[in-house]
């Protein structure tokens, strides 16, 4: 009878050694396949990054065990994120309208943190397209799923999910609405530690303050920009201090609107001495943009020589730059340089000043960029049927 217990017993010790080994093993090859996907997607072989990602769903999505089902979601979530690097907007927002159906009511938070995640990205994605008010919807479901969730990296996703709600609202003009939603983004999550959380705060703020610039409100725009300044302005993060550009260039600029040309000068003169030298494409936007303005209000002021000097700061600086915001900045300083040479009388420059403009970008894309080359070839024949008729006499 012993013996016969004592068989028994090994026999249930190897079935369950053996199923638990057979789990590890299916638990490491899931592991193994979505870190294989991930690391394809970081080298930029989406394509091969996606197949991947496909090969797993298919093999575990019927998986009950908790570990593999998280490889499921987090390979479901990167499918859709790939497809949206590759421009395919629309797969993306079917990839994770997916993951969001199969793992709403999931209670593991790992994998809650992809559906908020595919939540807001497909928000995104529905921007992208032009569906503004299904991206809102899309907002409005995660945050309201979401808005209290204890994880902070869910948060982080409200957050994004808020700040994404009050662009959109202000890209379709509903300024006051967009305002509310920033107003409620930099209430709840004003005290959050996470950098992530304060980067969506920041940018909330200047949002509102650009959108009180649009509804004519410039000296509310001028203190919330002066909020951002204070409140923002030693933070050692770049995407922080991105809007901290963006707020002092936008608090002169409302200074411009409310023709306070001097004291904007003064603002541009601090921004740009401030980040003249800081390493990043997206604050050297906001310097560019500064230095631009500044010309136009030196011109303003009939200041033309100093403008003009102004923009040949900016051509130097910027001629070679790759970023596109930031050539469309040198090429409004190589108009206005042409325009200030006109009002001191200098055509002939002025004729130079916009050869030099529309040789350097008549093959542009750009349509900022072209306005400014199609001013300058009509401006320039203007110039010489006027120099042509003054020769005549």
């Amino acid at each position: 009878m012993k013996k016969i217990v004592f068989l028994f017993s090994t026999i249930i010790f190897l079935t369950t050694s053996l199923y638990a080994n057979t789990a590890y093993q299916q638990e490491r090859l899931a592991i193994d396949m979505y870190s294989q996907g991930y690391d394809l997607g970081e080298s930029s072989d989406r394509q091969k990054a996606i197949k991947v990602f496909d090969k797993l769903i298919a093999k575990f999505q019927n998986s009950k065990n908790k570990k593999i089902q998280e490889q499921v979601a987090f390979a479901m979530y990167n499918k859709g994120y790939q497809l949206g690097e590759l421009g395919k907007s629309q797969e993306a927002i079917n990839a994770y309208n997916k993951l969001i159906v199969k793992y709403q009511n999931s209670t593991n938070y790992e994998i809650q943190e992809e559906v908020a995640k595919a939540m807001r990205s497909k928000g995104y994605h529905l921007g992208e397209l032009g569906k503004s008010q299904e991206a809102i919807n899309a907002y409005n479901k995660l945050i309201a799923k979401f808005q209290n969730s204890a994880d902070y990296e869910i948060q982080e996703e409200v957050a994004m999910g808020m700040c994404s709600k009050g662009y959109e609202l202000g890209e379709a003009k509903k300024y006051k609405e967009s305002i509310g939603t920033y107003n409620k983004l930099i209430e709840k999550y004003k005290d959050y530690e996470s950098e992530k959380i304060q980067e969506e705060v920041a940018t909330a703020m200047y949002n509102k303050s650009y959108d009180l610039g649009e509804l004519g409100m410039n000296n509310e725009a001028i203190v919330v920009c002066d909020n951002i300044i204070e409140r923002y302005q030693y933070y050692d993060n770049v995407e922080i201090q991105e809007q901290v550009a963006k707020a002092i260039c936008g608090k002169g600029y409302a200074m411009e609107m409310l023709g306070r040309l001097e004291d904007a000068l003064k603002i541009y003169d601090e921004l740009i001495s401030k980040y003249k030298e800081f390493e990043d494409d997206g604050v050297q936007e906001q310097v560019a943009m500064g230095m631009y303005n500044k010309s136009y209000s030196l011109g303003e002021l009939k200041r033309h020589k100093e403008s003009i000097a102004v923009c040949d700061e900016i051509i130097v600086k910027y001629q070679d730059s790759q970023n596109e915001a930031i050539q469309e900045q040198v090429a409004f300083a190589m108009y206005n340089k042409g325009y200030e040479l006109e009002e001191i009388g200098k055509k002939e420059d002025a004729i130079k000043a916009y050869d030099e403009l529309i040789l350097k970008f008549k093959y542009s894309k750009n349509n900022s960029i072209q306005k400014e080359v199609v001013k300058a070839i009509n401006e320039k024949a203007y110039l010489l049927t006027e120099l042509e008729s003054q020769n005549k006499h």
